[in-house]
């Protein structure tokens, strides 16, 4: 990767059988240190200007984005962008090769009976896709 930003993308989405809503989502995103975590961006896809910015937290220790999303219906769709840019030090000495699993997610929610049917996560450099993944979201009950 030889620009100096990265874009995550995240996509949920809620299995349209549910017969409720999803509560509290809070979505972690671990940062690896190639990339400064605290001048980071999340905002919904398609949003334009601050207004459309997503209220996150960074949390340097230990290199975790985290942001929450009150409710999501049965059957919604909802899309992130984590903006990301390069460290100064890694910039200049390295070039950085991205993979999915370099930005690992933990999703938690509150719910009665219902699931989040999956989850997709992309990583592109500027405009140009480098890394797509979709996964299958399994439910555990605590």
């Amino acid at each position: 990767m030889n620009r100096d930003k990265c874009h995550v993308h995240i996509h949920l989405r809620v299995n349209p059988r549910n017969k409720s809503a999803l509560h509290n989502l809070a979505i972690l995103m671990s940062i690896p240190d190639a990339f400064n975590g605290q001048t980071s961006l999340v905002s919904p896809v398609g949003a334009t200007g601050d207004s459309g910015l997503v209220k996150h937290n960074w949390d340097e220790m230990k290199r975790l984005l985290t942001w929450s999303v009150e409710e999501l219906q049965s059957g919604e769709v909802r899309e992130f962008k984590a903006s990301l840019l390069i460290a100064t030090s890694t910039a200049q000495n390295e070039s950085v090769v991205l993979d999915a699993d370099d930005f690992p997610i933990m999703l938690r929610y509150d719910s009665e009976g219902c699931l989040l049917s999956s989850i997709s996560l992309g990583v592109k450099e500027l405009s140009v896709d480098c890394v797509k993944h979709q996964y299958r979201v399994y439910h555990r009950e605590i």
